[in-house]
């Protein structure tokens, strides 16, 4: 691994969706601020603060936070698609957000058997569905 958490390409890029997330939640409705808003951007954070502990952590640990990580993805999916349903996502906007979180899941799946632990199928079909 790098020598820094700051260095992970997969860290780089969980930035990139959170950034991508609160421009596109900055665009909900008022009435949205502590609902689907707040949430996305919740669960974002989440996900970038497990890749960091994961870095910094043995390897049990960074096992178990990479796995908090992808368990973060699926969750942001769902919320997605409900904001693409209630329009407040455009259709372009949708699918961006499900390629990087694609991504991300390829990554940490990548890290993660690095560190001997296979990803659940579950979440290996759900990341198969989200870049379909």
């Amino acid at each position: 691994m790098s020598s820094s958490y700051r260095d992970l390409l997969v860290r780089q890029r969980a930035i990139e969706l959170m950034i991508e997330l609160y421009r596109c939640t900055s665009r909900f409705p008022n009435d949205e601020l502590y609902g689907l808003r707040k949430q996305l951007r919740e669960v974002a954070g989440l996900l970038l603060t497990n890749i960091a502990e994961g870095q910094k952590r043995p390897s049990a640990s960074e096992r178990k936070t990479l796995s908090m990580a992808m368990g973060a993805l699926p969750k942001i999916e769902s919320q997605i698609q409900i904001a693409y349903r209630m329009s407040y996502l455009s259709h372009e906007q949708l699918l961006m957000i499900l390629s990087k979180t694609g991504e991300l899941f390829r990554i940490l799946s990548g890290l993660m058997l690095a560190t001997g632990k296979e990803p659940m199928a579950s979440q290996v079909a759900s990341a198969a569905s989200a870049s379909a």
